[in-house]
């Protein structure tokens, strides 16, 4: 396994276990200010998505890489990762554009560039 699947994989297993403790608190609060409690915990369904996230594909450079991977539901995912002394941190986290299907552009007449990505194919994610 490549010293960035690691990485990768230590930093989704220590986001689920934040996201477990996170669900269990935001959960305990619903019994004294909602009026409802839902029967079905949907924040499993959340949190397996999110644990289920894997690499598709993996570019290296000397001190960057750019994952891709599955999503966690909601479409596909790019990390840019730089090269610390101590080891890879993450940069930034982006989303595949949803109106353009990550392919930058729009055919209307003419090939435009998408308006929601410009034109990148790529947006502004968030973890």
């Amino acid at each position: 396994m490549h010293e960035i699947e690691q990485f990768f994989s230590r930093y989704v297993a220590e986001r689920t276990k934040r996201d477990r403790a996170y669900w269990e608190y935001h959960s305990s609060l619903r019994p004294q200010f909602f009026t409802t409690v839902p029967q079905d915990d949907p924040g499993k369904e959340w949190i397996a998505k999110r644990e289920a996230e894997s690499i598709i594909k993996l570019e290296l450079g000397a001190d960057r890489a750019e994952v891709r991977t599955s999503g966690e539901g909601m479409g596909l995912k790019r990390y840019i990762l730089s090269r610390l002394a101590d080891g890879w941190r993450i940069e930034r986290v982006e989303c595949a554009c949803p109106f353009c299907n990550e392919s930058g552009g729009i055919a209307v007449g003419e090939r435009k560039s998408c308006k929601f990505c410009k034109g990148s194919g790529w947006r502004k994610g968030s973890d």
